[in-house]
This record gives structure tokens, C-alpha cells and sequence, in this order.
């Protein structure tokens, strides 16, 4: 109803689950197998959705019953199944399909503990997804970097330059001519084979050897390729596990204690598209996320009751950790 995404509200089991540092973000996502029913609602608020004016979107879990029951659902997409795209692109790109390895798995299962008194559930859902999606984009050549290495051998470009991981994904060079540089008439450029000379490097630095600035191409063109368009491909993968547990208790006629757990871990790594799926740039996510909710029950009268709920919710990823590994 106009209101900012950050105006929303997600419930699992009548508390929050919201995200505190993306706003309008749940830090759990229940499975499908795990939802008993969902409510939202955007307008004629009650008192009990307080704090944001946004749409609330209210889930709760299912709860065991006195009788057996479970579920499964499976999901399968592969490469094999999907057509060649006919065209593959500008700049004669070649023709490509989608490659996505998708696997996405679930089941539940829920029933009494102690019939009539306590019950349980529990339900998990799994995902593997190796996919790829494609990009054009200008990269240094092998020789390029080659001879920044012999040139400067001791310099910090030349030890990233010798590292194996620099080299970027390349599915196919693409035409390469000076039309991207005609707007730049101070830079020369020529066409040779595996890319284009676009200059080369100065003397090395050190004493009596400054660095001089303002000059476009360096020592001049060499006939030595420095920069070749590519078209590169850009993998994703994700390996998750998602673990759901419900148990509820009926203490008395007018008590009811529940409680039920989330959690959520995921193991991602994704290219980078700016240095066309360089290696080196691959950014890893591995978050763990959690909620845990409690729930009291007491009905004093048939239009009467009291309901206290408490909960803990997680977001956990160190990004700082793991980017070292």
C-alpha cells in the first residue's frame, strides 16, 4: 500500500524474525513442508501488529497431531534437459544454454509423543545449485601479464600477475578492434593477433628511472597484445540445509507450552562479474541462521486468553573469516 519495504513485518510462530541490518529481509525463510498456514495482512491493523506499517506477513509452523503423517517433494533441473540458445551475441559470442545443476529436496514428519498430551514435528529441506551466466567485458592478456612479471619482477602487480587464480573465466576472445578507444584519440591502438597493443612499459622503476605521467601508452606501441574482450562465464554454487523442529504440550486442559527451532546454513561462492569471473575475486558466503521460539498458552475463558512469546533470532556470517580460507 505505498509503504517502503523496510515497512514490513515477518512472523514465525506470532514473533518476529526480521532482519535488523537489511531491512525489509527475514533472517529465516521456513521450508514449504515446515508452514501450517500464512496470513498477511496490509490494512485495519489489531493491536497485536504494532510497529510497522508495512504488509505483515504471519506464519505459523505445523504442530504433530495424534497421528502419523509425513511428506517428501524432490526437485530436479539439469543442463542435459535445456536447448542451445541459437544466437549467442553481440560481438559473434558463441551460443550458449542454460547450464543450471539444480537439486532441491524436503520432507517432514510429526506425531505423538504421548497421545493427547505431547506431540512433535520435525521437517528439513536441502538445496544444491550449480549454475552459470555469461558477460563480455575487456581483461589483460597472458603476454600482457607476462611481461609486467619480467619487467618488474619484484613489484606487488607482478606477484598478483604470477598467482594462477588471476586468470579470468574466458569462454571465447571475441573480435577485438580499436572502436572502443575512438573516443580517446590521445591513446594509439593496434589490432595484432590475441587482442589489442594498446602500448608498453616504461623503464623500469627505480632510481633514475621516475615515473613519468600523463603518458598514454607507455614506451609505445610493441606489437604484444595488452587487452583482448572476452566473453567469460561466471559460476555460482550453493550447497543449504534447512532443519525445523516443533514440539508442543498440552500441560493441562487450559495450558499449552510450544516451542519450535530454525536452522538455516548455507554454503555459497559467486563470481565476480566487474573482473569477468576472475578466480581471485570469487566472494564466498556462508551464513548461519537461526530463530527459536517459545510459547505459553493459558485460556482462562472460551473468549479469554493470555499468549506470552519470547524468541531468538541470528544472523551469523564472517565474512572476514572465511575470506581468508
Amino acid at each position: 500500500n505505498g509503504q517502503r519495504v523496510t515497512s514490513n513485518v515477518y512472523e514465525i510462530d506470532g514473533v518476529s524474525v526480521n532482519s535488523l541490518t537489511w531491512g525489509g529481509a527475514a533472517v529465516v525463510t521456513p521450508n514449504s513442508e515446515s508452514v501450517q498456514d500464512m496470513t498477511i495482512v496490509a490494512n485495519s491493523y489489531s493491536a497485536v501488529d504494532g510497529r510497522n506499517s508495512g504488509a505483515h506477513i504471519k506464519v505459523t509452523s505445523k504442530s504433530g497431531s495424534d497421528e502419523f503423517h509425513g511428506s517428501g517433494v524432490f526437485r530436479f533441473q539439469d543442463p542435459n534437459f535445456n536447448a542451445y540458445n541459437k544466437w549467442g551475441g553481440p560481438n559473434n559470442a558463441p551460443a550458449v544454454r542454460v547450464d543450471t545443476k539444480y537439486r532441491q529436496y524436503g520432507g517432514s514428519i510429526g506425531g505423538p509423543i504421548k497421545k493427547d498430551k505431547l506431540f512433535f514435528f520435525f521437517s528439513y529441506e536441502g538445496l544444491t545449485n550449480h549454475s552459470q551466466s555469461y558477460g563480455q567485458n575487456w581483461v589483460l592478456t597472458p603476454q600482457f601479464r607476462q611481461q609486467v612479471t619480467e619487467a618488474r619482477p619484484n613489484s606487488i602487480l607482478a606477484k598478483i600477475c604470477q598467482t594462477s587464480n588471476v586468470t579470468p573465466r574466458i569462454l571465447a576472445v571475441l573480435n577485438n578492434d580499436c572502436s572502443a578507444f575512438a573516443s580517446q584519440p590521445q591513446t594509439q591502438c593496434r589490432a595484432v593477433d590475441g587482442g589489442l597493443d594498446i602500448g608498453s612499459l616504461q623503464a623500469p622503476l627505480g632510481p633514475g628511472n621516475p615515473y613519468v605521467a600523463n603518458t598514454f601508452n607507455g614506451g609505445g606501441l610493441d606489437n604484444i597484445p595488452d587487452l583482448q574482450y572476452v566473453e567469460y562465464y561466471s559460476p555460482t554454487t550453493q550447497q543449504g540445509n534447512q532443519y525445523n523442529g516443533r514440539v508442543d504440550y498440552q500441560l493441562t486442559s487450559k495450558d499449552l507450552i510450544a516451542g519450535s527451532v530454525y536452522f538455516t546454513n548455507l554454503d555459497q561462492t559467486s563470481a565476480d562479474a566487474a573482473s569477468a569471473s576472475m578466480p581471485s575475486a570469487d566472494v564466498p558466503f556462508k551464513p548461519l541462521n537461526s530463530a527459536i521460539t517459545g510459547i505459553y498458552i493459558h485460556t482462562f475463558s472460551p473468549v479469554v486468553l493470555n499468549e506470552l512469546r519470547s524468541n531468538f533470532t541470528r544472523f551469523a556470517d564472517n565474512q572476514v573469516t572465511i575470506g581468508r580460507a
